[in-house]
Order: C-alpha cells, then structure tokens, then sequence
C-alpha cells in the first residue's frame, strides 16, 4: 500500500530519524527484509543493516523469517517512493 501524500506528511510528523520501531517481517527480497510498523507504507531492512548477520546466514536463509517480529531503527524517510528505510546496527 502506498500512502496519499497526505498520509506521507503525516507518518513523517510522527516517527522521527533515531526512532525505534517494531516490525513484523511480511517480505524478503535478497536486498533486504520489508517490515510493517503499523503505518501503511513500505519499510525496508537492508541486508547490509540487519545485526548479526553473517554471509553464511544470508545464504542460509536463516535469519527474519516472514511473520518474526525485529526491532529496528529509523535511518531515512525517502519521499519518492514513500518509503522508510531502517537498520538494526546503530
């Protein structure tokens, strides 16, 4: 689902970059995990910015499986694609 930009402007009053958000992983693409956070719009986990994870377990597969529950942190709001992009390493 993609938010109007109403709802956009909306979501970005109300979480901030530093926010710490919980998720629940519904997607995997080998770029990243998506996360939804309760907010209707797309949140991405990139590979590189997941804890812990090592080449092994990225092959594997054994890491965020869809319907898990990760705690993340909010790094950037991209407003072309309205989209939140978060990381697990800060």
């Amino acid at each position: 689902m993609n938010p109007s930009d109403e709802e956009w402007e909306t979501i970005k009053q109300r979480f901030k970059i530093g926010d710490e958000v919980i998720g629940k992983v519904v997607a995997k693409s080998p770029f990243g995990d998506w996360l939804d956070i309760g907010v209707g719009c797309a949140c991405l986990l990139e590979i590189f910015c997941i804890k812990g994870l090592t080449p092994e377990i990225y092959r594997s597969g054994d890491y965020n499986p869809i319907g898990s529950v990760v705690t993340a942190t909010i790094v950037s709001f991209e407003n072309n694609g309205k989209q939140i992009r978060l990381t697990q390493l800060l």
